[in-house]
């Protein structure tokens, strides 16, 4: 008998928590590190099938990220204290709209 191995695609949270991934992350987007009190918010939630990580810092970066087929997509925001302030709802609709097409 020939046996058929299906190989499952790995989604972001096979292969780290949300509060690792921000981490390991965080030097390279943002240019420091995050320590858990940067985090304001951190959730997780589906698009297209697919499990997103997104996270609010105190820095003004709204952060979404996931994984398909073994690479990690993510869109990084930031804006000044002001623009914080005025646009963060657009700033938040638009990094909610961040998909990938599968």
């Amino acid at each position: 008998l020939t046996e058929i191995v299906s190989i499952v695609e790995p989604q972001i949270q096979d292969i780290l928590s949300p509060a690792s991934f921000i981490q390991g992350f965080a030097p390279e987007l943002i240019g420091d590190p995050v320590q858990p009190e940067d985090v304001l918010n951190m959730y997780s939630d589906t698009r297209g099938g697919l499990v997103f990580y997104n996270y609010e810092l105190k820095s003004h970066w709204i952060i979404s990220a996931t994984v398909y087929q073994r690479r990690v997509y993510i869109i990084a925001l930031h804006g000044t204290a002001l623009q914080w302030k005025r646009n963060f709802d657009r700033m938040k609709r638009t990094a909610l709209s961040f998909c990938i097409l599968i």
